[in-house]
């Protein structure tokens, strides 16, 4: 079983919430397209959760982000109906998984100042 675990401060993105080429380089379009279906203030919590989620994932991979050719878009944030998040890993992210396990469980949490999210790879 490999854990990993990530906790942001939301203030970091504030600023980056409005630039669309962060959001491009840390998001999928179907992540992107998310968050602006989202109304509301709490968007950069949102953001914020993803991110602490992808760092989270990267590092029960083993991985980090930026590292062994897993980068942000190999991790994408999907939800169920119950706004439950899950990951879709892709490219090398997906190649190091199947070495790793067979399961992925994740959470995310948030606060107005912080996000934190798990990754449980079993």
């Amino acid at each position: 079983m490999k854990t990993g675990i990530d906790i942001i401060e939301t203030n970091r993105l504030i600023k980056l919430v409005n630039n669309i080429k962060f959001l491009e380089k840390c998001f999928t379009p179907n992540e992107i397209e998310y968050f602006n279906s989202k109304p509301g203030k709490n968007i950069p919590q949102v953001i914020s959760g993803h991110f602490a989620l992808k760092e989270a994932t990267a590092k029960a991979l083993e991985t980090g982000l930026m590292r062994e050719g897993v980068g942000f878009k190999n991790i994408e944030i999907k939800h169920k109906v119950s706004g439950a998040p899950y990951v879709i890993l892709n490219g090398q992210a997906l190649k190091i998984f199947e070495k790793l396990g067979t399961q992925i469980e994740v959470s995310i949490s948030h606060t107005d100042n912080i996000a934190t999210a798990i990754c449980v790879i079993m």
